[in-house]
């Protein structure tokens, strides 16, 4: 009796094997293509990010570009008001103390 028992479950499990294989390959063939999807979207989102950093990098570059301008203008403004002071004092002495006095009494006034 523990012989046909035995023969019956092996049969049993030999019968199986086939779609079980089959079965496992398509667990398998479906894992595949979820971590193929993964791969994708990870490859895309480290290309923006990629792209966000030289954008980053953009914008920096850009913002220099901005300061060192604008402080070429004040520079120029800054060379263009003594030269006023110059013409209006008549001297390059008083309109330094003119420029100084001007520039005092911005800081006190925080203008």
């Amino acid at each position: 009796m523990a012989d046909a028992t035995r023969r019956v479950s092996v049969r049993l499990s030999l019968d199986d094997a086939a779609r079980v294989k089959q079965e496992l390959r398509e667990v398998g063939e479906t894992g595949q293509r979820s971590l193929d999807q993964i791969k994708g979207g990870a490859e895309r989102a480290s290309r923006s990010l990629e792209l966000l950093d030289v954008a980053t990098r953009g914008i920096q570059l850009a913002g220099l570009a901005a300061a060192a301008r604008a402080l070429v203008q004040a520079g120029d403004a800054l060379t263009q008001g003594l030269s006023r002071l110059q013409q209006a004092t008549g001297s390059v002495e008083r309109a330094g103390q003119v420029y100084e006095a001007l520039y005092r009494n911005a800081l006190s006034t925080g203008v």
